[in-house]
């Protein structure tokens, strides 16, 4: 197994090092039957039909909003790209959860605890206030039949939730959050965690690691291959926190009241769980 040297910097198009250490050894690990594992640079995607599983995943979109692959790609800054486009009209959604069930955790617990990562190269054409929301992280789903945020962009209550969202009144700064599915409200780890720029790339992901000697990062939201917050390992311990729910990663863009044709575009998806015990 070789690690390999990263040559891109942190806000181009490869998984960034702080959650995927070593790609290689993740692949052999997912192999090995020690961990789940994906890697979609999406330049085969297939388009999709709202709330159908389909290839694998399921969506969910709103009338004449798209979920398909990019025309053409610009290689100077992407690869292959998925887009949630045409997001037009007052509250349009669109959403893309990555497999058809909720067969992820978070969980510390005993003969469950799991090693996870996951991050998102994203793009959005459409930021100012009232524009395009962007949530990005792990849901309880299935988005086609449980929709995930309100007309405000906020996380539904009782929906388990974990990753970075923007709100209606200021949809370029996300905040890193998480939600039990019996709380009524997210907690936010830090407000503005990620400021997005239109037209331009960024990633968003996390890392929750049981097995971090710091018991003060036991979850990091990482952007651009930066760690900007953390949850410690009392927070995981509370109600709040939505540890050993099921749930499943995913992607949402939701227009607001002064979106004209907003377009959310994903150039790569990364994610692994470890099996219970497994370190990685």
């Amino acid at each position: 197994m070789t690690n390999k040297t990263r040559f891109l910097s942190d806000t181009d198009c490869g998984p960034s090092p702080v959650i995927f250490e070593d790609l290689g050894k993740l692949r052999d690990d997912s192999d090995l039957g020690k961990c789940a594992f994906f890697d979609d640079d999406f330049l085969c995607p297939t388009t999709y039909a709202s709330a159908t599983a389909q290839a694998g995943n399921y969506t969910y979109q709103d009338t004449s909003v798209t979920i398909t692959g990019k025309g053409i790609n610009d290689t100077d800054k992407e690869l292959g790209v998925l887009q949630i486009d045409v997001l037009d009209t007052d509250n349009d959604e669109g959403s893309i959860q990555f497999g058809v069930t909720n067969q992820w955790r978070l969980d510390r617990t005993a003969g469950n605890t799991s090693k996870v990562g996951y991050e998102v190269r994203v793009v959005c054409d459409e930021l100012a206030a009232n524009e395009t929301g962007i949530m990005i992280g792990m849901v309880e789903g299935p988005v086609a039949t449980a929709l995930s945020v309100d007309n405000t962009g906020e996380i539904k209550t009782s929906t388990s939730f974990f990753g970075f969202r923007g709100l209606a009144t200021d949809p370029a700064n996300l905040d890193a959050i998480y939600q039990d599915t019996g709380a009524s409200a997210p907690v936010t780890i830090l407000a503005n965690a990620a400021v997005l720029v239109e037209g331009t790339y960024s990633k968003l992901g996390f890392i929750f690691n049981p097995y971090d000697s710091d018991a003060s990062k036991a979850a990091q939201y990482v952007v651009d291959g930066v760690p900007v917050a953390y949850v410690n390992t009392t927070q995981v311990a509370t109600s709040t926190f939505p540890e050993g729910e099921a749930m499943v990663p995913f992607v949402l863009g939701k227009t607001f009241g002064s979106g004209t044709s907003g377009t959310v575009g994903l150039d790569r998806a990364t994610g692994f769980m470890y099996r219970n015990a497994v370190q990685g």
